[in-house]
């Protein structure tokens, strides 16, 4: 039986560990999500699901101009509209919450983008497609961008980006397989959580505020290390990422990505391999050719302040 959809909007956030919520969280994500995830108990009745990839994509290992690599949909599914307030809570209460307790499993279940809370515990691979009660904590239009500390050769720019949801997708999909391929025993630690937030309203002057997306602005700094042990010669590996999510402060959704940082960093031909891996997959041209899915250099300074979707 279905729990009626308001117990789905009226949500709240119960952890017994991990770091303290705003107070607009606590008080509004008041669901049935678990308050464990390893296992997840039976009992509960909310399904985290991994995202499909039917989704439009706007493009690749990093563009000044990012051509659409299938027909553009002009309206974000599951809902890039001006939300509410409440609903923008909502939205980002329930993403933290979502990356908080999933990301430690990422090596056994992969990355997790939906929640359902009116199925059961278990994670299954659907399509989501936006009907039901499905809700996306990924923008269709997210941008996953690092740059390494030493620029890559020719032909990579010196910032490395894509962008959409089936290359997000797909990139941490290829991440997820090729490591559990040269490691076994691979483990996720979360190190650091921190959310920030805007000043809220009391903080704020009346003549400053002239819109309510002025008060909409979270991300979130995630600091993860990472362990495993090769397979080939029995050695431990260590590795520290450090990234940042950003909001959109129209539709509560994550639309920005950013790797801080990667320690050690990767090898070139890791980034080699994933190109190799997204031109297979989503038909990535190679350099030369004039068609969606170019690997183009990046000029930082006129993408400064672009964010996809807002």
């Amino acid at each position: 039986m279905r729990p009626p959809k308001s117990l789905v909007k009226s949500l709240s956030i119960q952890t017994s560990s991990g770091p303290r919520f705003p107070q607009m969280c606590r008080s509004t994500f008041q669901s049935t999500l678990p308050k464990q995830t390893r296992p997840y108990p039976s009992e509960t009745r909310s399904t985290l699901t991994l995202c499909g990839r039917h989704h439009d994509s706007h493009l690749s290992l990093s563009g000044r101009s990012m051509l659409p690599m299938f027909t553009p949909n002009n309206h974000e599914p599951n809902g890039s509209e001006d939300v509410s307030d409440q609903e923008w809570e909502i939205r980002t209460g329930r993403a933290i919450y979502i990356l908080q307790q999933t990301l430690p499993d990422f090596f056994q279940v992969g990355l997790v983008c939906n929640v359902d809370p009116t199925e059961g515990p278990d994670i299954v691979n659907v399509s989501p497609s936006g009907s039901g009660d499905v809700e996306r904590i990924y923008s269709p239009k997210i941008r996953l961008s690092y740059t390494p500390p030493v620029a890559l050769p020719s032909p990579f720019p010196s910032t490395l980006s894509l962008e959409g949801l089936p290359l997000y997708m797909a990139s941490s999909a290829f991440i997820r397989h090729t490591m559990k391929t040269l490691y076994s025993d691979l483990r996720v630690e979360l190190r650091k959580f921190a959310i920030q937030s805007s000043p809220t309203s009391t903080q704020i002057s009346p003549a400053a505020v002239t819109h309510t997306h002025l008060k909409r602005e979270k991300k979130i700094f995630i600091s993860l290390s990472v362990y495993g042990t090769t397979r080939v010669s029995g050695g431990l590996g260590e590795w520290q990422i450090d990234s940042t999510y950003a909001f959109s402060p129209v539709s509560g959704l994550i639309t920005v990505h950013t790797i801080n940082s990667i320690h050690p960093t990767p090898h070139q031909a890791a980034y080699d391999a994933l190109r190799a891996s997204l031109s297979s997959v989503f038909g990535i041209g190679g350099v030369g050719d004039i068609r969606p899915g170019e690997l183009r250099a990046v000029d930082t300074e006129d993408t400064k302040g672009e964010m996809c979707g807002w």
